[in-house]
């Protein structure tokens, strides 16, 4: 465990700017590199599989729409699993307002991810963009960001309480 420095009263002291800065933006390149790599083995192994890449063409909708759903379903709970690993991993690395930090680099994964969703809506909505369902679910879920970073930080203050009552 790491040391955490603390005043003559052993009141702890707040770390270091620095380290919160490096602790936010560790957890939000975790989110965006492991979201990145799933993607890419998903993609990887369902082409392996016999898919055809990652670009499904289907004459029949009911298949289509199943197959996407499915696909949709199973990223949606990596990609939460991944959004809580990152809120922990940004709490461990703060230490000190872990739930703060952890809406902090909520906030900049948030922001890599809907500016570009939200372009293209507008320029769907000024006729010269198509807009798919797919990116009216990406708009509509992305704020779910925020509670998994928060589950991430509220796992660290849970295990971070397990190991103080055992010691």
């Amino acid at each position: 465990m790491d040391a955490i420095a603390v005043t003559a009263d052993q009141t702890p002291l707040p770390p270091k700017q620095s380290i919160i800065k490096k602790a936010i933006i560790y957890g939000a390149v975790f989110d965006v590199a492991a979201s990145f790599a799933y993607g890419f083995l998903i993609s990887f192994i369902y082409a392996l599989v016999g898919g055809r890449g990652t670009t499904l063409i289907f004459t029949d909708f009911n298949a289509q729409y199943l197959t996407h759903s499915l696909m949709g379903i199973i990223g949606t709970i990596f990609g939460t699993m991944i959004s809580v690993m990152a809120g922990y991993v940004t709490a461990r690395g703060a230490k000190h307002r872990p739930y703060a930090h952890a809406l902090w680099a909520a906030g900049i994964v948030f922001a890599i991810n809907f500016l570009p969703l939200f372009s293209t809506f507008m320029t769907y909505l000024h006729g010269t963009a198509e807009f798919t369902v797919r990116q009216f679910f990406l708009i509509a879920f992305t704020p779910f960001v925020f509670p998994t970073y928060l589950l991430g930080a509220w796992v660290y203050q849970f295990i971070e309480s397990q190991h103080e009552a055992t010691a």
